[in-house]
């Protein structure tokens, strides 16, 4: 990390609460939440972007969900954030060969209606100008619900925010990414 961060022992007020939250689920909190140490409100809203975000309650399974973050997260280019988006996968069932296609961008053996959400998330992470309406009508074809390609498309958002300030703030490995 290229700043200061608040360590957890020295926090107070909501950014105690925000470390409490995160550390009764991981243990401690993650250098990501740190990161965001300086402006407690930031930590603080991240860390509830991350539960909505997490918590779509779209058609996907949590092994798709995770794929589809998986693929999206890949190619930003933060070991951090794809080190714990895999550990997310493969904790839901994912396989480490099946994870090592989606971050090289292979999405065979997916279903049609996942592989089709992975591809949509890949390119809304990494270059979503290109995005176009046949890009939804391809998901909508490989039988996604309009709620799934919201999910698909907040989870590819929500991840390239967070390999924006993984990268641009020095945080390029960890444990696991927080939010």
């Amino acid at each position: 990390m290229w700043i200061d961060v608040v360590p957890f022992e020295e926090a107070e007020g909501l950014l105690k609460e925000v470390y409490e939250r995160q550390a009764a689920t991981l243990g401690r909190p993650t250098e990501l939440t740190m990161l965001g140490s300086l402006y407690p409100a930031l930590a603080a809203a991240r860390s509830d972007l991350y539960r909505v975000v997490e918590a779509c309650p779209s058609s996907m399974t949590p092994l798709e969900r995770q794929a589809v973050a998986l693929a999206a997260t890949a190619p930003l280019g933060s070991t951090f954030l794809t080190a714990g988006v895999e550990a997310k996968y493969l904790s839901t069932g994912g396989s480490t060969d099946q994870a090592n296609d989606l971050k090289a961008g292979r999405l065979t053996g997916l279903s049609a209606k996942a592989a089709a959400l992975a591809r949509y998330s890949r390119l809304v992470a990494t270059a979503p100008e290109k995005a176009e309406r046949s890009d939804i009508e391809a998901c909508r074809g490989a039988g996604a619900t309009d709620l799934d390609i919201l999910d698909a498309n907040n989870l590819a958002s929500y991840y390239a925010y967070l390999a924006r300030v993984c990268l641009g703030l020095g945080l390029s490995r960890g444990s696991s990414p927080d939010s």
